[in-house]
């Protein structure tokens, strides 16, 4: 099995920190890790490095090589662009379907804190044996839904069998929907076949590559042939460059995940802890558990401060913050942000602003 890790987003919810020059996967937000070594750290012991690929901007080349340093330069995936995760997703496959067309291939991305690691482990484990049964050619892992979320897409599947030494599910897949509106999210939360999607599936180049011919015939016309065909001459950097221009920006659960019939498509319902992170707040309620409780981050001086965030990533001044509640205050040597914990995801908007403003040298 090949795992290929997407890091190629500029986290602007994780603003002032996360910057396009220098994005979320590369900054240490998790304490002593960045989040690119957090999701190489949760499988380098199952995997040898060179079946582990990452998918990232061809501007972040050096930045992915300092922080995994044992990664192959020929296991980098350069994207020309950031078009989101579908062209993102085409691409690789295209790329590892080169060597490993048939080969099940992980697929995760580096937004997200896996806490239970031997559980996750495991869980690969009973989704590569589907493949080796030929029970599957597309698993998804799902986790038990803890509240209604419309920040990430559910997963629709009933109950096959339990396996008995990981205690794990094997679930027949129903549907899948990506980020449902909230009333839609409290209907789900009262099923038992409905479950977070965390991101992590398995299957191999073989059959996004068909699955896109099928299902999304655009796509495949317009991006998966011209590059296929300019693979290995001097016009592949050029094609693939225009293709990406071309794409439509677009989740892979629009793009194809959606589209797919449930026939050869498993579940495997686990509980590895997982935690989804986009915003300040995220990282807060992954890594802290007392919900009074501060994430904390460098010098800082605090009185009487709640549910908070202050995080300090600067060495040039102090944070001192008093009385303060359910806020976050995040400061770095030319920024500082602060906001409700409530509103945390708007950090975006923020930037967007910052944007229009011409304040490039600040994003």
């Amino acid at each position: 099995m090949k795992v290929i890790i997407f890091a190629g987003g500029l986290g602007k919810r994780l603003w002032p920190v996360s910057r396009s020059k220098n994005p979320k996967q590369f900054q240490k937000i998790y304490g002593n890790e960045t989040s690119l070594e957090n999701s190489f750290n949760t499988i380098k012991n199952k995997f040898d490095v060179n079946d582990i690929f990452v998918s990232t901007g061809a501007d972040f080349v050096e930045d992915v090589l300092k922080t995994l340093p044992n990664l192959p330069p020929s296991n980098l995936i350069l994207e020309p662009m950031s078009k989101d995760t579908g062209p993102a997703v085409t691409y690789a496959m295209i790329k590892i379907h080169q060597k490993f067309p048939n080969e099940p291939v992980l697929i995760r991305w580096q937004n997200s804190i896996i806490k239970n690691t031997a559980a996750f482990i495991k869980a690969i484990g009973d989704a590569e044996k589907l493949f080796l049964d030929n029970e599957a050619q597309f698993v998804y892992l799902a986790v038990p839904s803890k509240f209604p979320n419309t920040n990430v897409g559910y997963i629709q599947a009933t109950f096959e069998k339990l396996l008995p030494k990981t205690h794990n599910e094997v679930r027949k897949f129903v549907r899948f929907t990506e980020k449902p509106d909230i009333d839609t999210a409290k209907q789900y939360q009262k099923s038992n076949d409905y479950f977070w999607n965390p991101g992590c599936y398995i299957t191999t180049p073989n059959f996004v590559l068909n699955s896109l011919k099928e299902y999304n015939k655009e796509m495949f016309d317009d991006f998966v042939v011209p590059i296929r065909n300019a693979l290995g001459t001097e016009k592949e950097w050029d094609v693939t460059r225009i293709c990406f221009d071309n794409a439509k920006k677009e989740s892979v659960d629009y793009l194809l995940w959606e589209k797919l019939p449930s026939k050869g498509i498993k579940v495997i319902k686990t509980d590895y802890d997982w935690h989804y992170v986009s915003t300040w707040s995220d990282i807060k309620d992954a890594l802290v558990h007392e919900h009074d409780s501060n994430f904390v981050v460098g010098d800082t001086l605090l009185g009487n401060v709640k549910n908070s965030v202050v995080a300090n990533f600067s060495n040039k001044k102090i944070l001192a913050a008093y009385e303060i509640k359910d806020l976050i205050i995040v400061s770095t040597d030319d920024a500082v942000l602060v906001i409700s914990k409530d509103n945390a995801g708007k950090v975006k908007e923020l930037v967007s602003e910052l944007e229009k403003r011409g304040k490039t040298s600040f994003i």
